[in-house]
């Protein structure tokens, strides 16, 4: 069964709604990755404190679905999008390996799931609900138990699949400024980088009692914006000819400007001179110029990559 909407794919007119739907399911998947990681090899302590990102994961992967829905601007464009995964002719479900819009929206599905799992476990955790929860002793057996062991590393697959797949749905596009392989790894490492930073944020409040947390997401955080740095230099030789798009103009003072200095040398520098703001105040401001800088990457690429 066939939809003619699938060339949209090819020749999209994506608009803000769609920079959201990026930033915001970025932010989903790496907080919810470095949760598991910590109720998975973390301490006592971080499996603790990791149950934050799970509050984050299921609502903004929800939001996610709302602004592409608002972005198809219509129900019948969102139905179509539902028939990627279901043909209500024949009564069956649809799985296309070969096309990048079927298997996003099944792991957007599974995912979308699995964070609902994982934000009943925080609310159990966090407002002590054990008995208030049906099949609570279920759901906390899939993050503690022997069974977390599988149902982790699927959440953190799943979600490692998501942050590819928004970087995937522009390199497959016909504009030429989205032509390089390196746009996918480019979302994934961005969304990680976002997704600790809103951890941080979150745990600001309780900077006495989770200190040592809080440094460690600081700490993974500052790797991996360094790799984003790297991932950036790449991503810009790569397109060769095409560099201009995104180095000259409005594009280039909000890639330098925005993305490279204010969203991931600043905070580099804010982290190793905490002394100048005071160590709160630091992590803070530190945090929200990731999230400011994440934000700008997306409307870069999304929205000044389509008219060069």
């Amino acid at each position: 069964m066939g939809y003619s909407y699938t060339a949209q794919l090819n020749s999209p007119d994506w608009h803000w709604e769609i920079v959201y739907y990026f930033f915001v399911a970025g932010i989903a998947i790496g907080s919810y990755m470095f949760s598991a990681f910590g109720q998975l090899w973390g301490s006592r302590s971080d499996r603790e404190y990791s149950v934050t990102g799970y509050f984050f994961a299921m609502p903004l992967i929800a939001l996610s679905g709302l602004l592409l829905v608002l972005d198809l601007a219509v129900p019948d464009r969102f139905l179509r999008f539902y028939h990627m995964m279901f043909n209500p002719r024949d009564l069956a479900f649809i799985v296309k390996g070969e096309s990048v819009m079927s298997m996003g929206s099944w792991a957007i599905g599974l995912f979308s799931l699995l964070s609902t799992v994982s934000f009943i476990y925080a609310l159990i955790k966090t407002l002590k609900w054990e008995k208030r929860i049906p099949l609570s002793i279920l759901i906390i057996g899939l993050h503690e138990g022997k069974a977390s062991k599988a149902f982790l590393p699927i959440g953190i697959l799943t979600a490692s699949y998501i942050g590819t797949y928004t970087g995937i749905l522009l390199s497959t596009t016909h504009w030429p400024a989205w032509s390089s392989s390196l746009i996918p790894i480019l979302f994934l490492v961005s969304g990680v980088s976002t997704g600790l930073a809103a951890m941080v944020l979150a745990m600001a409040r309780k900077m006495k009692e989770a200190k040592g947390y809080i440094h460690r997401l600081e700490k993974a955080d500052t790797v991996v914006m360094i790799l984003e740095l790297i991932i950036i230099a790449g991503f810009l030789v790569s397109l060769g000819a095409l560099a201009p798009t995104y180095m000259s103009g409005t594009n280039g003072f909000l890639l330098f400007g925005g993305v490279v200095f204010a969203g991931l040398i600043l905070p580099l520098i804010i982290r190793y001179r905490v002394s100048m703001l005071g160590e709160k105040n630091s992590l803070i401001l530190s945090s929200s110029l990731i999230l400011i800088g994440g934000f700008i990457l997306r409307y870069i690429l999304v929205i000044g990559g389509q008219f060069h």
